[in-house]
């Protein structure tokens, strides 16, 4: 159908599916003598089925799509210092700093950058069996990406290392029962929010367990409140009504 140049078997192929009609156009050679030709054009729609289209395209049918792969640690490649550890577990608060250099007048000039993160984003803090190369020179690198945000048994941010020993362990501190997970990109339903209820796409999962989320039709970053809402509390949406909408490629209808 999209070809400019089509043989006669083509067009005689496109004739028989009955939704093209046979008309004659002016055509050139290359030393621009005219002269007919036979071809096919698509016929004009009927109005019903224009309707219907316009019925559907009104809709604004969502369509998405999740990678499935839970292989791999998502981790900066730069290494920070550790300079100490307030609490346990992966809610500790880890300060880091790290050094660079730049070269000014030919003087290098040395650097240094502190910041803080949780235990649970990091690798080294908390190696397996307790000792590992990162911890014995005080070392860590962030996990720059989350996994997602498990909802079952309590809300629990799932970094991208090891997800599926982690998502295990959910499951089992959830009685073996499915665990639901929130991630960027996934399409949820709310209700018990009033003027928000509705179709949403999340586009960010917070260490803090909060989410960024936008209408989800709205393209980009939208800065409106009526298309967008920002730092979500999870444990708030669970308690008024929350559904995950299961992946499907014929989209959800988001408009009434």
């Amino acid at each position: 159908m999209l070809k400019r140049q089509r043989t006669r078997e083509e067009k005689d192929f496109l004739f028989r599916l009955g939704i093209f009609d046979r008309y004659e156009r002016n055509r050139r050679d290359k030393q621009g003598n005219e002269f007919r030709e036979a071809d096919v054009r698509l016929r004009d729609l009927p109005s019903s089925l224009k309707e219907k289209l316009a019925s559907a395209l009104a809709e604004s049918r969502v369509m998405q799509h999740l990678p499935s792969d839970r292989s791999g640690a998502k981790a900066e490649l730069t290494t920070w210092g550790v300079l100490g550890i307030e609490g346990d577990g992966e809610d500790a608060r880890v300060k880091l700093h790290q050094q660079t250099s730049t070269v000014e007048d030919g003087r290098r000039l040395i650097q240094t950058k502190t910041r803080e993160e949780r235990a649970g984003k990091l690798l080294g803090v908390n190696p397996k069996g307790g000792e590992g190369k990162l911890k014995s020179i005080k070392g860590a690198m962030i996990i720059g990406e989350n996994y997602g945000l498990a909802l079952d048994p309590e809300p629990t941010v799932i970094p991208f290392h090891d997800v599926q020993q982690r998502l295990e362990a959910i499951r089992e501190a959830n009685g073996g029962r499915p665990v639901r997970v929130l991630r960027s990109g996934m399409l949820i339903s709310l209700f018990g929010q009033g003027v928000r209820n509705g179709v949403w796409r999340i586009t960010t999962v917070q260490a803090s367990k909060k989410v960024d989320l936008v209408r989800a039709h709205i393209v980009g970053q939208p800065k409106k409140a009526v298309t967008a809402w920002r730092e979500v509390s999870v444990a708030g949406l669970i308690k008024k009504g929350i559904e995950i909408l299961p992946r499907r490629y014929t989209g959800y209808p988001i408009t009434d």
